[in-house]
């Protein structure tokens, strides 16, 4: 995925047509909103995981599983948290 700021990233999805691409778009931008708020910034991994959502490709439920996976392959003491 071209490196992008996460505002144009997920402002193409928020003007679709497509209401539950829209709607997913809306939804991560919130959560990674809220990590900015406490001074984090996302790694191009979980805007890979959430493009993959937002199009459809992976079930919101499998993006908890592989964002979980690569935390604990990266940080296993932290893995379940």
């Amino acid at each position: 995925m071209p490196k992008k700021s996460t505002k144009s990233f997920f402002k193409e999805y928020i003007n679709q047509d497509d209401p539950e691409k829209k709607e997913r778009a809306i939804n991560w931008r919130t959560a990674i909103g809220l990590q900015a708020v406490d001074g984090l910034q996302v790694s191009d991994f979980l805007l890979e995981i959430a493009r993959r959502n937002i199009e459809g490709e992976i079930t919101i439920d499998e993006a908890q599983k592989l964002i979980r996976a690569h935390y604990q392959k990266i940080s296993p003491e932290n893995g379940d948290k």
